[in-house]
């Protein structure tokens, strides 16, 4: 990598970095609805009711749970821990 040019090397960086973003992102999201419920994520996108109108509504809101850091790596370490 060394003998890689400057602007080749922040391309091959910022390409890795865009590809392991979503899986990332993927895995807090997992880890703050697990804060508040005993869900997977696919499961949380997935619920959802028919309202009077007729109009599918999600049943959870996943960017309106609140929770705090400190909640958050307490989940994390709880992985690290049963493994």
């Amino acid at each position: 990598m060394d003998k890689i040019p400057e602007d080749i090397q922040y391309k091959i960086y910022k390409y890795k970095h865009q590809l392991e973003y979503k899986d990332v992102m993927e895995d807090l999201i997992q880890k703050r609805i697990l804060c508040r419920y005993n869900l997977s994520l696919s499961a949380a996108r997935r619920m959802m009711y028919c309202s009077r109108d007729g109009v599918l509504v999600t049943c959870l809101n996943i960017d309106n749970i609140d929770v705090i850091g400190s909640e958050i790596l307490k989940v994390i370490n709880k992985k690290f821990i049963a493994h």
